[in-house]
């Protein structure tokens, strides 16, 4: 059997990534471990706490991250306690690296790509412990933080524009928005009737999104994974890179 190590890096929507990746490698032959040296800062995310703390390399949380400043002596370091390669591959969907057949290797990625995701969706949609029955009501992810300084959030005018053609889709819906940034949002949006989620954690919000019928997503990982486990329609803005991604979700791209 191939031996493989998985990185874990980034929050909820990227490790979700990550760990269907390894549980994909898993029905390609490979023995799968995971690596927690890039999550020291946000940790494991909460759903995945259990399964990752069973099948991680324990001490790999001391490591140099192959992403970081001492990448070249963190990959030395992993080569030399095997597997052999170490594959690096910071494109979003990582489709160079991940051919078949693949051999056994410390991965190093993201791997948004929906085959992956297919193979743990319905274990992940038990450890996030997402709702069986939806809501009749729209629910909109303003994802503000770090996509600011990457100047792939959308504006104010976008979200108004996004929330009218739900609510002309479900007529009469309630609006909840979730946010990391809720005071902009009541500041910015200046949506009449609309629900702002106070005080909930990652995964309150989490499911609020993954329960209601239609969501106003956000152009990230956690909206993609709300709709695909909850298995919620979305409206959301342009992506032509994970193009199949929302395909995948019932996605309608709003310019």
């Amino acid at each position: 059997m191939k031996r493989s190590v998985v990185l874990l890096m980034g929050r909820l929507g990227n490790q979700l990534f990550q760990y269907s990746f390894a549980r994909w490698l898993e029905t390609q032959g490979h023995q799968v471990r995971f690596d927690v040296s890039s999550v020291r800062r946000e940790g494991v995310a909460d759903p995945l706490q259990a399964a990752v703390t069973a099948s991680c390399i324990r001490t790999s949380r001391f490591w140099p991250t192959p992403l970081g400043r001492f990448g070249e002596v963190a990959s030395l370091m992993r080569r030399g306690l095997g597997p052999g390669d170490v594959v690096l591959d910071t494109s979003t969907t990582g489709a160079r690296s991940t051919g078949s057949p693949l051999r056994g290797a410390w991965w190093a990625g993201y791997w948004q790509q929906e085959r992956f995701a297919r193979v743990a969706r319905d274990e992940l949609g038990r450890m996030c412990a997402v709702p069986d029955e939806p809501r009749a009501e729209i629910a909109v992810h303003v994802r503000r933080g770090d996509f600011v300084d990457l100047t792939i959030s959308q504006d104010s005018q976008w979200y108004a524009r996004a929330v009218r053609e739900a609510s002309r889709r479900m007529p009469g819906a309630p609006v909840r928005v979730v946010s990391d940034d809720p005071q902009w949002c009541q500041q910015e949006l200046n949506l009449p009737d609309v629900q702002y989620t106070k005080d909930a954690s990652v995964m309150d919000d989490f499911r609020t999104l993954a329960q209601s019928r239609l969501v106003v997503a956000s152009a990230s990982t956690f909206s993609w994974w709300a709709c695909y486990l909850g298995q919620r329609s979305c409206i959301h803005p342009p992506d032509p890179e994970r193009a199949d991604l929302w395909n995948a979700v019932n996605g309608t791209v709003l310019d």
